[in-house]
């Protein structure tokens, strides 16, 4: 999401609907005290650049590069 990605790319990307990730980044909004996409990659972006952490896999990927 803080590079770009649309509800749609992201889903595709982590093999899951649409519906559920708009349920984890309205979970993400609340939890951080944000209300909009641009909160978020504005906050991610301050945070560190949205880069995952050494070892770290998206649910969906495991074994692929």
């Amino acid at each position: 999401m803080a590079h770009g990605l649309t509800n749609r790319q992201i889903a595709a990307e982590l093999l899951i609907s649409v519906k559920t990730v708009e349920y984890h980044l309205g979970k993400i909004y609340t939890k951080l005290g944000i209300g909009s996409r641009v909160a978020l990659a504005a906050k991610v972006s301050a945070d560190g650049g949205g880069r995952p952490r050494s070892g770290f896999r998206p649910p969906g990927r495991a074994g692929r590069p």
